[in-house]
């Protein structure tokens, strides 16, 4: 087997595995970025799938935490070099 059918099925089954992750993660980040629509409700349903995560990861050894964006946050003075 020559180097160029190696790099060629590589980038394939790369892109299976991307297009396979996208499938399966976008909808879960999507599900955890609703917007709360009640601040004053005292259950707020938009919370449900990010919670499932979050106890999904938390029973996990290789994953070390989870990354939400933030609406609550002003870009303009968050000091680039920590995030």
């Amino acid at each position: 087997m020559n180097q160029d059918s190696k790099v060629h099925r590589f980038a394939a089954r790369t892109t299976a595995n991307t297009a396979i992750l996208l499938a399966v993660c976008w909808p879960i980040i999507l599900a955890c970025s609703l917007l709360v629509s009640d601040n004053q409700a005292t259950f707020k349903p938009e919370y449900i799938v990010p919670q499932l995560v979050l106890q999904w990861v938390t029973s996990q050894e290789n994953v070390d935490g989870i990354q939400y964006p933030s609406l609550h946050v002003d870009h303009d003075k968050v000091d680039s070099t920590l995030i």
